[in-house]
Formats: C-alpha cells, sequence, structure tokens
C-alpha cells in the first residue's frame, strides 16, 4: 500500500458509512457506493487497493455537499473530480471483515495519480426497486434545526402532491387507482413523506415496474447541470421528453393499455404541468430551507434513495422552461414600461424577494388573479410596505411591469422603492 503520514491518522467517525449505504459497483468487495454518517453527509466511496500480506483493504471516503453528490450521480461531474475537489477527503483502512482499522484525513493530492480513477470515469449507472414512498428532505438555514416556515411548508406539500398526482394520471387507465396519503413528519434535516398506496391488486401493470418508473419521471423532469437551456428547443425537448415517453410505452406495454398518439401527446401535456409544480413548490427557496432533496425509499432495504436536488438554479430553470413553453402556446402579454397597480401580498420571501400576490383580474372586476412576484433593488424588505401588505392583508399601489398569459395577470415585476 502506498504511505501515509501517520500524523494524518484520525479518530473522527465523519468518513464512517452509517445509512443509506448504496453498492453501485460490487465485484467480491465493494468497488464504488455512497452512503451517509451519522450527521446525514453524503460520502461517496471507492476501492483503491488491497495488501496481501494483512488482507486489509485500503477504501477513499469523500464528503460531498448536495450539489456535488447530484451531479455525480447524474453522470455530470467525473468521480476523479469529486475527490480532487474534495475538502474532506479521507483514506479507511480496513479488514477483511470490512472493518475499519485505520482512519486518515488526507488532502487529494496525497492520493498517487495511478491510485485514482480515470478522469472519464463517471457513475456507472445501476439498478435499484423502488418501494411506495416518495420523501422530500429541506436543507438549509432553519430546516437544519427540523424546523419550517408553515406558509412555505405548505406550498412544497400542495404542490408535490399535485406532482405525484399529475404523475399517475399517465397511467389513469389502470384498473385500480393508487391513493396518495402524507405520513407523519419524519428527523431529517426536515422530511416529509409521501406514500402511494393501492386498494386492490388485481392490476394491468406489476407494482413494482409502475413504481420504478413514476421515480423516474420525478427524477428526470427536474433540470440538472447538463440541462443548459441555450435554446427554445432545448426547453421544448425538455418538456417532451421522449427517453420518459419510451419508459412509460415500455411499463405499459406488459398490459392491454396501448401508447397511442393521443395518450402521448396528453403526457406530453402532463409533462407541463409537472414541471410548473416544481417551480411553484421550489418558489420559497432561499428563506426557511435552501434546497430540497427529492428521495423515494427502496423497496426491500428501505433505506431512501436519491432521485434529485431542487436549488435556486434549478428554480431559474424550471422558471425559464415554463416561460419558453407558455410563450409557444400562450398570448403572452408584457408591459413596455412601469405601470401602478394595486396588488395585496400574501406570500413574499424576503431574501429571494420573491413571492405571490392578488390583484384584481383585469377580464372581470370580480375576480382576482394570482400573479407571481419579484420585487427589484436590494434595501432590506423588512418592515416595508410589502411586509406591511403582507401582514396586514393590506392593499397598496405598486409600480411594476406586468405578465398576462392569455388575458391574466402572471407575473409582477415591482419596482422597489
Amino acid at each position: 500500500m502506498f504511505s501515509i503520514d501517520k500524523n494524518r491518522k484520525t479518530v473522527s467517525n465523519l468518513p464512517i458509512i452509517t445509512d443509506n449505504l448504496e453498492i453501485i459497483h460490487f465485484d467480491e468487495i465493494p468497488y464504488l457506493y455512497y452512503g451517509t454518517n451519522k450527521y446525514g453527509t453524503k460520502i461517496i466511496g471507492s476501492f483503491i487497493e488491497e495488501d496481501e500480506i494483512t488482507d486489509s483493504l485500503r477504501y477513499v471516503h469523500t464528503l460531498v455537499d448536495s450539489q456535488s453528490f447530484y451531479t455525480f450521480i447524474n453522470r455530470e461531474t467525473p468521480y476523479r473530480s469529486i475527490i480532487e475537489q474534495g475538502k474532506d477527503v479521507f483514506i479507511i483502512d480496513k479488514n477483511i471483515n470490512e472493518k475499519p482499522i485505520a482512519v486518515y484525513n488526507i488532502t487529494p493530492d496525497q492520493i498517487p495519480s495511478n491510485f485514482l480513477p480515470v478522469e472519464d470515469y463517471y457513475c456507472p449507472k445501476y439498478n435499484f426497486s423502488i418501494g411506495n414512498d416518495f420523501v422530500l428532505s429541506l436543507h438549509g438555514s432553519i430546516a437544519d434545526s427540523h424546523l419550517a416556515f408553515p406558509i412555505e411548508l405548505s406550498t412544497i406539500q400542495e404542490n408535490f402532491e399535485k406532482v405525484i398526482n399529475k404523475t399517475l394520471e399517465i397511467f389513469e387507465n389502470l384498473k385500480t387507482a393508487p391513493t396518495v396519503k402524507q405520513r407523519a413528519y419524519a428527523p431529517g434535516s426536515f422530511q416529509l413523506r409521501f406514500n402511494l398506496s393501492f386498494d386492490r391488486n388485481d392490476m394491468f401493470i406489476n407494482q413494482e415496474i409502475l413504481y420504478n418508473t413514476i421515480a423516474k419521471i420525478l427524477k428526470d423532469l427536474i433540470p440538472t447541470k447538463s440541462n443548459n437551456l441555450e435554446s427554445d428547443n432545448d426547453a421544448l425537448e425538455f418538456i417532451e421528453n421522449d427517453s420518459l415517453i419510451k419508459l412509460i410505452g415500455e411499463t405499459l406495454q406488459p398490459g392491454v393499455i396501448k401508447l397511442n398518439d393521443e395518450l402521448i401527446s396528453n403526457t406530453k401535456i402532463k409533462f407541463k404541468e409537472i414541471v410548473n409544480y416544481y417551480k411553484e413548490m421550489s418558489s420559497n427557496i432561499g428563506n426557511g430551507y435552501k434546497e430540497i432533496e427529492v428521495l423515494a425509499e427502496k423497496r426491500e432495504s428501505k433505506e431512501l434513495l436519491p432521485l434529485n436536488l431542487i436549488d435556486q438554479t434549478t428554480n431559474i430553470k424550471l422558471n425559464k422552461i415554463t416561460d419558453i413553453v407558455d410563450s409557444k402556446k400562450h398570448k403572452i402579454e408584457v408591459d413596455e414600461n412601469y405601470m401602478q397597480y394595486k396588488v395585496c401580498i400574501y406570500s413574499l420571501n424576503t431574501e429571494t424577494r420573491k413571492g405571490k400576490a392578488l390583484i384584481y383580474s383585469n377580464q372581470n372586476d370580480e375576480t382576482m388573479d394570482k400573479p407571481s412576484i419579484i420585487i427589484s433593488g436590494s434595501d432590506s424588505l423588512e418592515k416595508s410596505t410589502y411586509t406591511e401588505s403582507l401582514h396586514l392583508n393590506k392593499w397598496i399601489a405598486v409600480q411594476a411591469k406586468a405578465t398576462l398569459k392569455d388575458g391574466k395577470f402572471n407575473k409582477l415585476n415591482i419596482e422597489g422603492e
């Protein structure tokens, strides 16, 4: 084995995986895997070398944040880069029974180059069997103390339930429709659990295959780093998602339901609605939480399998996708200049300066639209006219550029005070 400075030896338990172990590549011993330590930190680990004299095995464990982890499992960042850019890298020597016998806290450059993965080695594709629980885990800000703001929590719960129900509508011709229930809160940082159950078993589709397909839909309709969205066509291709259409067809094929042109067209409409619900679900990112991790419970072990991550960058991409798709299918009108409008703000993230407001409709004085709002400027919004409207249900006059979709207020870009 390559030599390591004995002063690097540590008794830290930070690099020890205790939960959510997922072995990606196994050949007599685990070659590549990930999991979490007792504190919930994500760890990616791999086998480096074996000492045949002492029968000991050497592994490298890299502690990673959520963004790095998901770029790895989504095959966007090569494994070597994960190690080389790691701030917390450990070497773990284990005996033949996989029990740690020595732990070293090192820097990546202390690993000889020939022991590192090749530069173009990405996370392999691997199979898994999904159960019927899907989980949202909130991280950052007060969520790390197992707390959440009720109005933000309500937005997440309402829209993720819509995401699941809209996904299930793709399979609406099933003989038995599933029921969506929400389980009690679980520690997390702050976790929400949603359970899918069927009252009867006389279905046309194997439930295990169906749950795996649902998980794939939930995962792939969240844009990632590789979705650059450089053109309108990129956004339209993301929504139409031919690979998901193919998977749905394969899921339905064993039964009597055929994926015809009408079902394909309806499914793509549902994809757009799911993306829009994800956009709404993530509209409060930056205040009580910084990111939402979407996970699924594995069928046998009941451990949580990561599907995808929604953060501020994801929210920006979701907004861009929906704006482009709307512009192709709806009449969009945008004010050229700032205009005066009367609004009542009912949701506002004072950090991101985004929220929701009521405004009387242009089409009918007796109805109101609920546009999203963003307030320009950098001055604190605390104790401002906007928070006064929020807390006192007060109508206020604002200068804003409105975006109307099919004649209804969709967005207000409000000029800050």
